[in-house]
């Protein structure tokens, strides 16, 4: 629940988790105490073991690391550990803004970053221009308009908004953005031009 990795005091295991097995779900799942056993593993070559993400009760549960890459021994158990973190969402609505209206628009790129400005992930607004980013680690993150976008469009940069999602995994709402012209006259409709 803290995103360290580690099972601490107070965490609980994860019952009925299935784990995959080269991407083929192993016939195990986990007990009472999140252990599962995985035997007549072939042996001498690479393993890659992950958790079935269909098989966690929680949607916005995921696996801190993706998969564990193995290669067996015989006569030899290898314990392995998959912790399960909790994920948040994002959601806004991004405007159009002129001198007399302001309402919701649609097809514009909105881009996640990490701290170090990379790209985590992009969606596009709905026609209302209402937005969702689903299934955000914890951590601090950057969110803005498609720099693309605003360039393609002659519009003023929204600006980029900083986000820090919680271990609680609370929902981050009503991040907005507002987009206007550089110059007067009519604002462009991202909606109505070709996708960048």
């Amino acid at each position: 629940s803290n995103g360290n990795g580690e099972m601490d005091a107070g965490e609980e295991p994860i019952q009925n988790a299935a784990l995959t097995v080269n991407g083929n779900r192993a016939p195990a799942k986990t007990n009472a105490d999140g252990l599962a056993w995985l035997e007549h593993l072939p042996i001498r070559q690479h393993l890659d073991i992950a958790v079935d993400t269909q098989t966690l009760e929680d949607p916005y549960w995921i696996p801190l690391r993706k998969g564990v890459s193995l290669v067996p021994r015989p006569g030899r158990v290898a314990e392995l550990d998959f912790p399960i973190i909790l994920t948040s969402e994002i959601d806004g609505t991004v405007y159009l803004v002129d001198r007399t209206t302001r309402r919701g628009i649609g097809d514009v790129v909105i881009e996640l970053l990490d701290t170090s400005r990379k790209l985590v992930t992009t969606v596009k607004t709905s026609s209302d221009g209402y937005y969702i980013v689903p299934a955000v680690p914890m951590g601090r993150f950057y969110l803005r308009v498609s720099p693309e976008q605003v360039k393609q469009f002659g519009l003023l940069d929204p600006g980029v908004r900083e986000i820090k999602i919680q271990p609680d995994g609370k929902f981050i709402n009503g991040v907005d953005f507002s987009l206007s012209k550089r110059s007067a006259g009519p604002v462009p409709d991202p909606s109505r031009q070709e996708s960048p």
